[in-house]
């Protein structure tokens, strides 16, 4: 167990009143879970359960639709080039990609744009702006998705160079909107539209509905991309409430009917059976898209594979982003490994030679480090491990040429890193972001002080906030461990952020100790009469010290998942490490 995690456990019970009608069919287990995580009204459990998209999908007025849907409808009739200036990540291929895909369904004449990560970064700049001019010199209108919402100059930029500017973006904008022709974004703070957690795809789609509603076509085009809306909704790590779930839960049955060419491929070339969210579209999928631009390729092959239909091409395009993938994992363990070193010389540098406890105990309130062997691309996955694994800020830092370096920044609860930023802002170059992600560059000769400052803020934290706090769903006996038990449970899905999987704890004995892997890395033990497993992932070390000072365990914690062996199913328990 992490030293940097505390679990807490409140038993509550869902009121009886509430289990009739449809819910009186469900897993009571599933209720009570459902019931703990705050959906306590009839209404909201059922929400959560069978979702409402038939009720939320048409609402489409966000303010700012009303301004943009005449500017699109008439360069739609009157064959004006429209630039979708997209992101380079999931959520930007996937808007990009439902933009181009249902605006040329309308007849209308569309292309893309994406930034070079490392030669411009996040956003729309004048760069690009310039790049797009050279590259469709007869567009005239630029549509933005999933930036834009603090881009000031470059929107004033671009209407100076005579384009027409519609953003639709879902960060958090300024005190002030850009200048543009129609600004569309769920947290404008004069936006009435009741739900403001959508990803940028999600946005996007909300707008061609919109357009669709307009020019009175039939939606069918727009309503055959939520498999794109729920693929970044999933991998833009949004959320998972309200209408996202609506979204995720669509987008699922529809991937894994196989209408969108796209997925199919990549789930035949994967070798996935079923396409989830929490395992499939987050640890599979999703960064075979974000490989792309972390390696210093082209984002749009992303793009454009979403919407193709030649099965030649789909194949080729999903085996080299695997290819791009598998790189990129690689660079990732190497670029963490040399992480994980910086830091612990450095903390032997200040504490001389350390314990691993010694170590844990001494660590600083934040991490910041930077090394010439890190790379832009790479370094926000750096930096979310380090912040998983220790619990605190993390910033790391890579090289971005002429005295420059470039910072991703992840954070926890309790430390708001966007504001904690504002504070240091004389020392930035550029930065953005929010609570918990952020991005900055900074000139090298100023690293040291901000280092210095941002540890100070970060010895604010308090105390109770230094470690994450993980609520048990429920607390199991082995005979509520079942094969029909889990698989009721699959009721709850889609799983993801701010809705995870359900975490147990479970008082259990056992007959067996089986050690697995090479050098018996890992430990199983096995009840017989429940045909229970109960498995801990490298914890056949500490099994064996256990062993030889003769303890037993009785109360682990973890998941539940169902092992299927030449067509048998048992149950198992998944230790948390």
């Amino acid at each position: 167990m992490s030293k940097f995690r505390k679990y807490t456990f409140e038993d509550i019970e869902v009121p009886a009143s509430m289990l009739t009608g449809r819910l009186a069919h469900v897993s009571p287990l599933a209720l009570k879970i459902l019931y703990k995580r705050g959906y306590q009204s009839r209404e909201a459990l059922e929400d959560a359960l069978f979702g409402k998209l038939d009720k939320t999908l048409f609402m489409t007025e966000m303010q700012g639709t009303k301004e943009a849907l005449p500017l699109l409808a008439d360069a739609i009739k009157n064959k004006t080039q429209i630039v979708v200036y997209q992101d380079y990540d999931v959520d930007g291929c996937a808007a990009g990609a439902v933009c181009l895909e249902t605006i040329r369904a309308l007849g209308g004449d569309i292309q893309c744009y994406v930034n070079d990560r490392e030669v411009d970064g996040y956003g729309i700049r004048k760069h690009g702006i310039d790049r797009i001019g050279q590259l469709y010199p007869a567009a005239k209108v630029i549509l933005t998705v999933d930036n834009g919402i603090t881009a000031h100059d470059e929107v004033t930029y671009a209407k100076e160079k005579g384009y027409t500017i519609i953003v639709t973006d879902h960060h958090s904008p300024g005190s002030t909107l850009p200048k543009a022709d129609a600004v569309i974004d769920p947290k404008r703070e004069d936006e009435f539209y009741p739900f403001h957690e959508l990803c940028g795809t999600a946005v996007a789609f909300k707008l061609m509905l919109a357009l669709y509603q307009y020019l009175e076509r039939d939606t069918a085009p727009v309503l055959n991309t939520i498999d794109l809306v729920g693929f970044a909704t999933v991998a833009d790590i949004v959320p998972l409430i309200g209408q996202n779930r609506d979204f995720v839960r669509e987008a699922l049955r529809m991937m894994n009917k196989g209408t969108r060419p796209a997925f199919q491929m990549m789930k035949e070339m994967s070798g996935v059976n079923e396409i989830n969210a929490q395992r499939t579209i987050a640890y599979i999928f999703a960064p075979m898209v974000n490989a792309l631009s972390r390696m210093g390729e082209d984002p749009y092959i992303a793009t454009n594979m979403l919407i193709a239909r030649d099965d030649a091409f789909l194949r080729k395009s999903v085996e080299f982003m695997m290819k791009i993938n598998n790189e990129r994992k690689q660079q990732t363990d190497d670029q963490a490994r040399i992480a994980k070193e910086i830091l612990m010389q450095e903390m032997e540098s200040i504490y001389g030679t350390q314990t691993e406890a010694e170590f844990l105990q001494t660590l600083p309130p934040a991490i910041v480090i930077k090394s010439d062997e890190f790379t832009e691309g790479i370094i926000g996955i750096v930096a979310g491990r380090l912040k998983n694994e220790f619990y605190r800020p993390v910033i790391v830092l890579a090289p971005s040429g002429d005295g420059v370096l470039k910072a991703s920044c992840r954070s926890i609860d309790g430390f708001h890193l966007k504001n904690n930023l504002d504070k240091l802002s004389d020392l930035l170059m550029v930065y953005g972001g929010h609570a918990k992600a952020a991005g900055l560059s900074i000139s090298e000769d100023n690293l040291i002080e901000f280092k210095q400052r941002f540890l100070t803020l970060a010895e604010t934290i308090d105390e109770e906030k230094r470690k994450e706090v993980v609520e048990l769903d429920a607390v199991l006996t082995m005979e509520q461990v079942t094969v029909k038990q889990i698989q009721d449970l699959r009721i709850l899905e889609p799983y993801g952020e701010a809705f995870p999987p359900p975490i147990f704890g479970l008082k259990f004995t056992y007959d067996t100790v089986r050690y697995m892997g090479a050098d018996n890395v890992h430990v199983k033990y096995w009840n017989r009469e429940h045909n229970l497993s109960v498995i801990e992932w490298h914890g056949g070390e500490a099994e064996r010290k256990r062993i030889a000072q003769k303890k037993r365990r009785t109360k682990v914690i973890g998941t539940l998942s169902i092992n299927e062996y030449q067509g048998n199913l048992s149950p198992q328990f998944i230790i948390e490490n």
